[in-house]
């Protein structure tokens, strides 16, 4: 794989096309040299079309804030036409209760969603109405939508992070997980966070980048147990890249921080009693299986658009192109399908499947479906390639 390197003022340039605003020449991106070879092995390539002028960088901020706009706006929508849930109730009474008792109910077994909590008890200090108390998820959930653009920007190209950014503020299951007072939103988020900065320690595995990853990991993991088959899933799609290309010192050094960072985890999981909070799990079913599938997708027979565009961009991975765009896509496949095949098998032991827990692959399913779609475009025409 070609290593780049980023010397003097080519370094802005670079990171800028990266993110997708720049008025930069793209060649600026390609000054290899031998002195930070090392440093920077830049593992995804960067197309020439990114390249923007003024008026390009307004229309593609422009229609970000439009979906993001758009997006806060539909989750605001009845935000308040039914009562809270008795989820939401539990979660109103850990953020109002004296934090005594909440210290002792957290370790008794209710550890998961800890951050959450955490945050909703700062949060209702404002207010504790019924459309404060969920606004705070709507926060969470239209923030994700920027961060889309950046992974998909980084991942393929500009349309197709814009086209992800817009299936994701319509995605029927994130808008309702947005108006609820849970921790779904905010581990969605949180694992969107930790991909981007996944991507950014390989390209340029610095000490900044490998601590964001593994604070924003580690958080994730305490918002919502299962951000633990994302983490899991992003290290698997290293098996896809040449090993020699991948800065294991500073991958090393992220997930040792990582490591740190959730003994508190490991203290409570070695001191919780077996059983707690998932008894009430069904046993798996093909209903069950179902429900994720259009969780993740749309309702029933509209599931097949996305089937459809996920089989086209899981092709792409057999076509001929370089390295570091076929892994674009092994990257966001493992992410999409490795948390719920994980959990349907440890399902046949103990029953573990409920759709919004596996939530966390939302991000996945939008980008995939993009990606599908913009394989599907060029396929029809070289010059998008």
């Amino acid at each position: 794989m070609k290593l780049n390197s980023l010397e003097g003022s080519s370094v802005r340039g670079c990171w800028e096309l990266k993110w997708g605003f720049t008025s930069k020449p793209a060649e600026t991106c390609h000054q290899v040299g031998d002195k930070h070879k090392d440093r920077f092995p830049c593992q995804l390539s960067f197309n020439p079309s990114w390249r923007l002028d003024f008026q390009g960088f307004r229309r593609t901020a422009l229609w970000l804030i439009l979906l993001t706009v758009g997006a806060t706006i539909l989750r605001l929508l009845y935000l308040t036409g039914e009562g809270l849930t008795a989820d939401e109730g539990f979660s109103v009474f850990l953020a109002r209760t004296t934090a005594a008792n909440f210290r002792n109910i957290l370790w008794r077994g209710e550890f998961n969603m800890v951050l959450y909590y955490v945050a909703l008890r700062s949060w209702m200090h404002l207010g504790s109405g019924e459309f404060l108390v969920r606004l705070l998820s709507v926060l969470f959930a239209t923030a994700t939508v920027p961060v889309i653009y950046f992974l998909g920007v980084r991942l393929f190209k500009r349309s197709t992070a814009l086209i992800a950014c817009l299936l994701l503020a319509i995605h029927p299951a994130h808008l309702i997980l947005s108006q609820r007072a849970r921790s779904y939103p905010l581990v969605i988020l949180l694992v969107a966070l930790a991909s981007l900065f996944f991507l950014r320690l390989l390209e340029e595995p610095t000490w900044m980048h490998g601590a964001a990853y593994a604070v924003l990991s580690s958080a994730a993991v305490y918002t919502h147990f299962f951000a633990v088959f994302v983490i899991f899933a992003q290290w698997l799609s290293l098996i896809f890249l040449a090993p020699r290309s991948l800065p294991w010192k500073a991958l090393r050094t992220s997930l040792l921080l990582m490591l740190a960072l959730l003994v508190p985890l490991g203290v409570f999981l070695l001191h919780a009693q077996d059983g707690g909070q998932v008894d009430w799990v069904m046993d798996l079913s093909r209903q069950q299986v179902l429900a994720v599938l259009y969780s993740l997708t749309l309702s029933k027979g509209r599931s097949l658009l996305y089937i459809v565009l996920w089989v086209a961009a899981i092709w792409c991975v057999f076509k001929p192109q370089p390295e570091d765009r076929r892994w674009s896509y092994w990257f966001v496949m493992t992410w999409q399908f490795l948390p719920p095949v994980i959990t349907v098998v440890a399902s046949v032991v103990k029953p573990l499947l409920v759709t919004r827990f596996l939530a966390v692959c939302i991000p996945a399913s939008v980008l995939l479906a993009a990606g599908g779609l913009r394989n599907w475009r060029a396929g029809r025409d070289p010059q998008r390639r």
